[in-house]
């Protein structure tokens, strides 16, 4: 939905020990240096960069499906919130600037952030 807010909380839950319990469920694969394919923390890290890619001119640097559609990512106390243009901020995106990035450091970062997504 164009304007949406997505709110994750309990985000400190990404950096207990593994073996820990949360509303009943035992963690695993947690704790400070887990990958972004365990820790929605490092997940959204990445979606923050995905922000960027007007202003490097990096039209195939995409995370996830849709992440296109975000416009901003906030962090606060243990939760992010993570909004959806609306279909105005959509149409006014800034254009594209000539690129600035090296191609081949960006892709290999871009496969590495696709590898990690949740599978569905």
């Amino acid at each position: 939905v164009p304007g949406g807010l997505y709110v994750i909380e309990d985000l400190e839950t990404n950096y207990w020990l593994p073996g820990r319990r949360v509303y009943g469920y035992k963690l695993k694969n947690t704790g400070i240096d887990t990958d972004a394919g365990h820790s929605a923390v490092k997940k959204v890290e990445q979606l923050t960069k995905a922000l960027m890619r007007f202003q490097l001119g990096a039209q195939g640097l995409t995370v996830m499906p849709g992440d296109g559609d975000i416009c901003s990512v906030e962090w606060g106390h243990n939760l992010v919130k993570i909004r959806k243009c609306t279909e105005e901020e959509a149409a006014a995106n800034p254009t594209w600037k000539t690129p600035i990035f090296d191609p081949q450091e960006m892709e290999a970062w871009i496969q590495e952030a696709q590898r990690t997504n949740p599978r569905v």
